[in-house]
């Protein structure tokens, strides 16, 4: 069963993780040669205060 997490900065709409859920889980099925019921994907989002590039905290926005 593979388990895909994606991690996003805060802002996406349900409708465009629905999308994304979608083509990443057509694409886990046919390169990975499994179902797409047992394709899950956990999307976890946050705040861009919260995260660090090269040591520097990103700018809230």
């Amino acid at each position: 069963m593979p388990v895909i997490e994606i991690k996003l900065w805060e802002g996406r709409t349900r409708a465009q993780k629905a999308a994304m859920a979608k083509r990443i889980t057509e694409a886990v099925v046919e390169e990975g040669k499994t179902e797409a019921e047992h394709v899950h994907i956990i999307f976890s989002d946050y705040d861009r205060s919260n995260w660090a590039i090269a040591g520097d905290l990103q700018d809230h926005h």
